[in-house]
């Protein structure tokens, strides 16, 4: 246990001692050697049982930082871009291949909007297209084009879905096809 833990220990214990001081004030004192053999039968029975809770939450806390970090590498390290985004389109979180896409690094990315990153969008499709995002539960997907200041145009698919009924953010998943776009060359 570290620092803090001994700390924490040392707390508990002397607030523990308090509270047992408090109540034997005001608890009338057992009469009979039966009635002391319960009591103490009693304390043996809920230390075990804090023992025992203490075991729980020791796998439970390990099964824990397990699972977070599957979920970390799983999101972070997945080869789509996964972007997550609220109402307005400002971006909470973002993977890896989410910020090679949009070509910065993840904490530059944080707070910022969505749409500065879409070339020619006057007429505001990614917003009414997260509009419907946000209107049922449903998958949607769409595809647009990512560009930068005097960068080549990049062509995404978009897939995307509400975090839940009434949710505040969603999930993308930024795939981008532009090899796919791209005209074939003849061999000749």
């Amino acid at each position: 246990m570290g620092k803090d833990g001994t700390t924490l220990a040392r707390i508990l214990r002397h607030r523990a001692e308090q509270r047992l001081h408090d109540r034997i004030k005001t608890a009338p004192s057992p009469v009979t050697t039966a009635e002391l053999q319960r009591l103490c039968h009693e304390l043996q029975v809920h230390q075990i049982e804090l023992e025992m809770q203490n075991e729980e939450l020791q796998r439970m806390k390990t099964w824990t930082d397990s699972s977070l970090e599957r979920f970390t590498a799983l999101f972070d390290f997945a080869p789509v871009g996964y972007i997550t985004l609220d109402h307005k389109g400002t971006i909470h979180a973002v993977n890896f291949a989410g910020a090679a896409l949009l070509r910065d690094v993840r904490s530059q990315l944080v707070g910022r909007p969505f749409r500065y990153f879409l070339a020619n969008d006057p007429s505001s499709c990614f917003s009414r297209f997260l509009d419907k995002v946000f209107a049922n539960q449903d998958k949607k997907s769409g595809e647009f084009t990512l560009q930068w200041a005097g960068g080549t145009p990049i062509y995404v698919r978009i897939e995307a879905q509400a975090l839940g009924p009434g949710a505040k953010e969603c999930l993308l998943a930024v795939i981008d096809v532009t090899e796919l776009r791209q005209e074939p060359t003849p061999i000749g």
